[in-house]
């Protein structure tokens, strides 16, 4: 958190930072096309500009607060409020992260496929790495195949049975019921600008 020493840093990297800037500004690019895909059409009058801005906000509250990177995904819906309703927003958070989240999976799945002709390591790392892996993969189609239902309602009656009435209040329901139903309308209608925000962040 030094600046002298961040500076020096950068200057014995010289003009290659440039190149670093480079591939985070693409990195930050594609992620910020991929999120604008995972609005419903006709719910959202946001220009790029806007959600770039508020995706940099969002994330450099991930990076430097303790709240397990998900601290500025539930800032940016806030910050874009103006071109889109909150369960809108908040919506395509939801969907972001699936994508991110199925990305990764098929990443993962990639890397021990390579990995098992590159390497020679014992077997059981072979079963132990294979085994959560393939756990994780089926962990994250579950999540997906059950955001086409109502999983937000459902956790907020939930909360309503435990007692947690606060969290479960009227206007608060209303609000998750209309982000539920985004959600299942887009995997419904808009399975072309799924795949390409799919494509956008695995490339």
């Amino acid at each position: 958190m030094d600046p002298r020493k961040l500076l020096a840093y950068t200057e014995k990297i010289g003009w290659r930072f440039l190149l670093v800037l480079g591939v985070a500004l693409c990195w930050q690019v594609g992620n910020t096309v991929a999120w604008g895909l995972t609005f419903n059409r006709g719910v959202s009058s946001l220009r790029f500009r806007e959600l770039f801005v508020a995706k940099l906000a969002g994330d450099a509250i991930n990076h430097i607060t303790p709240l397990l990177g998900l601290g500025g995904e539930f800032v940016k819906p806030y910050l874009i409020r103006r071109g889109a309703p909150l369960p809108s927003g908040f919506a395509s958070i939801v969907i972001t992260k699936t994508v991110q989240a199925l990305t990764g999976v098929v990443y993962a799945l990639a890397g021990v496929g390579l990995a098992l002709f590159l390497f020679d390591l014992p077997r059981f790392v072979w079963t132990a790495t294979a085994g959560l892996v393939g756990a994780g993969a089926v962990i994250i189609l579950w999540l997906f195949l059950q955001q086409r239902g109502a999983p937000f309602s459902s956790l907020l009656g939930l909360l309503a049975r435990v007692g947690i009435k606060r969290l479960a209040a009227e206007d608060r329901r209303r609000g998750v019921a209309e982000m539920d139903r985004l959600i299942a309308t887009y995997y419904r209608r808009e399975r072309g600008r799924f795949a390409i925000a799919l494509v956008i962040l695995y490339i």
